[in-house]
């Protein structure tokens, strides 16, 4: 569980504080006394502006676990990415080294059906790791709309895909 800022608690807690005495001072002056309708409705007014600011403090503070929420599911989306491009790269060395044993056992000729086969295992984890990006640009998208329909405007995101440069290029 994340840690709460110091921000976080003195607000609310300075609130909570400033309606007690608010709270006491009125049972002092209603037990001595009956409160006019002056300082019955000053009392609203002032119940009314604590309710008020104390909503706003607590939904600052839930929004921004919102976000953190969001934050969070975006991160493991690009931790997925990162160790995906991992793998793509031992993938593409492994391959390499089949290619090359391959090739040094018949003349330098590797035949083409293993060559599809790496390329379609190659395929595959690419695309894996461009369907990773893709659902990480949905979720930074929740968070910051703006930035994201800034690049989709760029032309660098298509319909919540990665633009390659080649395709880029191409277009």
């Amino acid at each position: 569980m994340w840690k709460r800022a110091a921000t976080d608690w003195a607000l609310p807690a300075a609130l909570f504080l400033v309606v007690l005495v608010g709270l006491w001072q009125t049972y002092q002056v209603s037990v001595q006394r009956s409160l006019t309708p002056l300082e019955g409705f000053l009392l609203q007014i002032l119940v009314l502006l604590v309710g008020v600011v104390a909503s706003f403090v607590s939904g600052k503070v839930s929004a921004r676990g919102a976000n953190r929420a969001q934050a969070r599911s975006a991160l493991h989306r690009v931790v997925a990415l990162s160790r995906g491009v991992a793998e793509f790269k031992v993938a593409v060395d492994r391959r390499r080294d089949v290619m090359r044993l391959i090739a040094s056992q018949s003349s330098g000729v590797v035949p083409l059906d293993h060559v599809d086969s790496s390329l379609d295992l190659l395929y595959a984890l690419a695309d894996a790791q461009l369907q990773t990006a893709s659902d990480a640009i949905l979720d930074w998208g929740e968070i910051i709309p703006e930035d994201v329909e800034m690049i989709r405007k760029q032309g660098r995101i298509e319909d919540g895909n990665v633009v390659t440069l080649t395709e880029a290029v191409t277009k």
